[in-house]
């Protein structure tokens, strides 16, 4: 590295570069040396003669770029800045040390995040899951383009028009083993689907019926060819019953006028066979019904008791989900906020603050929080029902999925979820602050009056005949109630006065 020059102070110039005049050994005398005199509110640093500071060394800087900058170019944030070299050979100046260290970590991380800005554009991908989930979605969609191989060659199949052949049946297989029976939609919306086609648009299910040589014009007609039977027509007078045995009329009446003609010109020992080949047909239809009306019986409760299980599933999930947010948000209640010296009341106090906070969830006790809210000097973000409203859907979403094993709409549920409940928490974590302190503050001013009246009752002398009583010291709780019980916040606040009976 060349020699620094001197530095020219007296004449303001600063010889070679900046970084050099830095660098520049400086010899001074005593006299020299003598600190020159500074207000206490200037900040700026003064340049003495034979004495060159990191602020000299800027401002002449900033002299010889003004209006050189070019505002198109990202700026290096140590622009003018002498490198570590030079500044290890000045470690006696001023700021010297300071501007190592700082150069020092800056270059550590210069390069790692100019490596990370090329990720800003991905940032909005974060509404979407996380990354696993993201890349298994666009593995997903690539299958939709799977070469069709030959398994006799391994080689890529081509089409008349020369191009690869692809296939779904991968991506089908992938997300219908994610979320079962999304098959059967996808084949549904497809037969539906009507691609244009020169300017017309045929719905492709009707395509599907001209490749097998049917007519889609005449669907209603191939609808009802299984369900065509033999209606019995002409009435049935008792003299044609009176040649048919009992056990056989029921089957006899269902039968058509052609066929029971046909059956009273046969001999008796004809006619009974034929009529004990229809009443078995007749009897297996019937049973056949009442199989698939019992079937179908059994699948709606299966399907009511199904939805009770998803319904207790959900609610089981909703509140656990609730429950686990709010014990991170009561951690740091107890963090900041001390009720009592005595553990067994402080941990009661701490129950009531829950109990008011998690009560807001429940329609039926809501608008009395609402009202103790208002009491403690606070109330709800105008947003918080209807957060509340999109978290409880998601995660509702989320279990059915799961239990219906539906994975990839359980995963889309779950980050839809995951944000909706961060909203939640961010609206009643600073409610459960105000509450906590609004009762620490009620019950330090019910202890001084307890006191206050105890010391006069310590200097007053009992009345021989009268007895006084005390309020039993049962604390806080409520043994019929569980404390994550909705009614447990109002009926807390009722005891200890904070609502009116």
């Amino acid at each position: 590295m060349e020699t620094p020059q001197s530095t020219d102070v007296g004449n303001e110039t600063v010889g070679g570069s900046s970084v050099e005049s830095f660098n520049s050994p400086v010899a001074t005398s005593d006299s020299e040396a003598a600190p020159s005199s500074v207000s206490q509110g200037d900040v700026s640093q003064t340049a003495t003669a034979g004495d060159v500071t990191a602020q000299s060394v800027i401002e002449a800087k900033e002299g010889d770029e003004a209006g050189t900058v070019d505002p198109t170019q990202e700026l290096d944030p140590l622009e003018g800045v002498p490198s570590l070299e030079e500044l290890e050979q000045n470690k006696s100046q001023q700021y010297a040390q300071a501007l190592i260290n700082l150069r020092t970590a800056y270059e550590a991380r210069k390069e790692e995040i100019g490596s990370l800005k090329p990720l800003e554009a991905l940032k909005g991908l974060a509404e979407y899951g996380e990354p696993e989930m993201i890349k298994s979605r666009l593995d997903a969609y690539n299958s939709l383009f799977t070469p069709v191989v030959d398994p006799s060659t391994q080689q890529p199949q081509y089409d008349d028009s020369g191009l690869p052949k692809i296939s779904a049946t991968q991506f089908i297989e992938q997300v219908d083993g994610d979320n079962p029976g999304i098959a059967e939609q996808m084949l549904n919306d497809l037969l539906l689907y009507a691609p244009d086609n020169a300017g017309q648009k045929v719905p492709l299910w009707q395509r599907l019926f001209e490749t097998w040589g049917l007519d889609p014009r005449r669907l209603d007609d191939y609808r009802k060819i299984d369900a065509l039977t033999p209606q019995s027509t002409g009435e049935i007078t008792p003299e044609e019953l009176a040649n048919v045995p009992a056990e056989f009329q029921d089957a006899y009446k269902q039968l058509p006028a052609s066929v029971r003609n046909d059956l009273q010109q046969q001999d008796e020992e004809t006619r009974k066979f034929n009529l004990e080949a229809h009443k078995e047909r007749f009897d297996g239809r019937i049973a056949k019904q009442q199989e698939q009306q019992a079937k179908a019986a059994e699948q709606q409760q299966q399907i009511a008791q199904a939805r009770e299980r998803i319904t207790q599933e959900q609610e089981t999930y909703v509140s656990s989900q609730l429950q686990e947010g709010l014990d991170t948000i009561m951690d740091e209640v107890a963090r900041q906020v001390t009720f009592s010296a005595d553990a067994n009341e402080n941990s009661q106090m701490l129950g009531i603050t829950r109990a008011v906070i998690f009560s807001l969830r429940d329609p039926d006790f809501s608008a009395q929080a609402e009202k103790m809210l208002g009491a403690f000097g606070t109330k709800l973000d105008q947003g918080f029902y209807e957060a509340l409203s999109v978290a409880d859907k998601h995660m509702r979403d989320q279990k059915t999925y799961e239990l219906l094993g539906q994975k990839g709409f359980a995963q889309t549920s779950q980050a839809k979820a995951a944000a909706a409940k961060n909203q939640v928490f961010a609206k009643i974590a600073p409610l459960a602050i105000k509450v906590a302190k609004a009762l620490g503050a009620q019950a330090a001013q019910r202890a001084n009056q307890q006191n206050q009246l105890l010391g006069q009752a310590t200097s007053t002398r009992p009345t021989p005949g009268q007895s006084g009583t005390l309020s039993e010291g049962n604390g806080y709780g409520i043994p019929e109630m569980l404390p994550n019980d909705p009614r447990y916040g109002v009926e807390l606040a009722r005891k200890t006065g904070l609502l009116s009976q």
